[in-house]
């Protein structure tokens, strides 16, 4: 860490930190937190202040859609405009866990979270501070990696309070992360279902529940 360098209050990701991290997040505040992957920063994705403010802190690219993660599938109505038969094989293979599904968004969300996009990038966390944290806030929450764009992700609180400094409002330290691949993106938003991101879920693994409905394209553009 360079010395004199500002840096946010870091908290265990505990009882006490995530209720702390909780406040900040109904508050429209920004925070970093530990995932299954990477470490991530998280605010209200209905804030308009908070996804600015992550926008900025990134340098991120307008076009460029959030993930969001989200408790568990219940929670996909208010979020999506269709759950479709490959989406939910896919959910019961590896939900909770590191992959993102892209799916048709229900009209009225916010178009800063899109990229200006109809699609809604959703996740279940098995992490459970993620889960924690969603309980507390009543989620959902966003996902992007802890680093401006281009640059490597943290993995770990520190290496986020040194990339971000005083940025961010808060930073819950879970620990370094175990896997620094990121999760794995499927679009099923349409009928042939795209492979978007290959992470720490094998594109054979979504093949084999999906059989030949699967292609890939690689495109970087959510994250």
């Amino acid at each position: 860490m360079p010395s004199g360098k500002p840096i946010p209050p870091i908290l265990p990701a505990d009882t006490s930190g995530i209720a702390v991290a909780a406040e900040q997040i109904r508050a429209g505040g920004l925070i970093v937190y530990p995932t299954e992957t990477v470490y991530g920063l998280g605010v209200d994705p209905f804030s308009t202040r908070g996804l600015n403010r992550i926008f900025t802190v990134k340098e991120r690219e307008a076009h460029k859609a959030l993930i969001l993660l989200i408790r568990g599938p219940e929670n996909l109505n208010a979020l999506t405009a269709d759950v479709p038969q490959t989406a939910q094989d896919l959910m019961d293979a590896f939900w909770p866990g590191p992959l993102t599904l892209v799916f048709q968004a229900r009209p009225g969300l916010p178009e800063r979270l899109m990229g200006g996009r109809s699609t809604i990038a959703l996740r279940v966390s098995d992490a459970p501070a993620v889960q924690a944290l969603l309980d507390r806030t009543g989620g959902p929450i966003t996902s992007t990696s802890a680093n401006r764009s281009g640059d490597p992700p943290a993995r770990s609180a520190s290496e986020a309070a040194s990339a971000l400094g005083d940025r961010v409002d808060l930073i819950l330290d879970g620990g370094p992360a175990a896997d620094a691949r990121p999760s794995t993106l499927v679009d099923v938003s349409m009928e042939k279902i795209k492979i978007l991101r290959e992470g720490q879920i094998a594109s054979e693994a979504v093949y084999r529940v999906l059989g030949s409905t699967a292609e890939q394209d690689p495109l970087r553009t959510i994250g």
